[in-house]
């Protein structure tokens, strides 16, 4: 189920990193985004010209947009900034993981946390269940452009075992340490749906905590107005060691994500 799997044209905003959004030149009409995944280079200009005033915060790296041009990066925030990234005591020195998409996007899926590969690669959702994750949502009639991705908790929790890093699940107290940047996201993107993806997603858009599976598929009031939907992680999915009962789960994930769309208006 997990092979051939593909990225579906994702799009890279560094919510509160960048200045204002950058219309991509490859797709008329396209929503205004800030930069597509890309490569990232090593050595990006300083500053930029024409920048509005951007949200006090950096990404660890800038990235090039599809034309070749460059975002403009703001200013680190000062340690006393209420707009600073959060970090947990036991996040120093981990990659700090923003959310990615367009601002306006009619979708806005939150999911647990970065996992090993997405620390790694400082982006959300590109690791196996973020890979399945864009199966699931293409095969619902969802593009990358209509959706905004991000997580509950920015860093990845982790114990060491030797040379592996094994997720360890967020607590209470990191949802909550977490929460306030999340909902500024909500604030700043708009969706008009916002789907939570497991338990600790949903936690975090509510407040309190849920049965997601239990409720799954129910709509619930959530911050800044918007209506939160309640699924399962795809990470749930590759847990499930029966073939048989993966692809049910699988198939009723995707019915999960085409309701949402369709809530949104993203379909019909």
């Amino acid at each position: 189920m997990c092979q051939g799997l593909e990225q579906h044209g994702p799009i890279h905003r560094e919510l509160h990193g960048l200045c204002n959004p950058v219309r991509d030149a490859g797709a008329a009409g396209a929503p205004a985004v800030v930069s597509e995944r890309a490569d990232v280079s090593t050595s990006p200009p300083a500053g930029g010209e024409g920048c509005a005033a951007p949200f006090p915060l950096t990404h660890h790296a800038a990235t090039r947009r599809r034309d070749g041009g460059w975002p403009c990066m703001s200013q680190p925030a000062q340690p006393d900034s209420p707009l600073a990234r959060p970090m947990a005591p036991w996040a120093e020195g981990h990659t700090f993981v923003p959310g990615e998409g367009p601002a306006g996007a009619p979708l806005m899926f939150v999911g647990e946390q970065p996992g090993d590969e997405e620390d790694r690669a400082g982006r959300p959702f590109v690791g196996l269940a973020g890979r399945l994750f864009d199966q699931a949502l293409a095969e619902a009639g969802v593009t990358r452009a209509q959706a905004y991705v991000t997580n509950a908790v920015k860093h990845f929790k982790f114990t060491q075992t030797g040379k592996r890093r094994l997720h360890q699940k967020p607590d209470s107290g990191d949802i909550a340490h977490y929460r306030p940047f999340l909902l500024e996201e909500v604030k700043q993107v708009r969706p008009r749906l916002l789907v939570a993806l497991g338990a600790t997603a949903a936690q975090s858009l509510l407040g309190r905590k849920v049965p997601v599976l239990k409720a799954r598929g129910e709509v619930m009031p959530g911050p800044a107005g918007r209506d939160v939907f309640l699924t399962v992680h795809p990470s749930f999915l590759l847990r499930i060691p029966d073939a048989d009962k993966k692809r049910h789960e699988y198939e009723a994930f995707v019915q999960d994500l085409r309701e949402a769309a369709r809530r949104a208006g993203v379909t019909h």
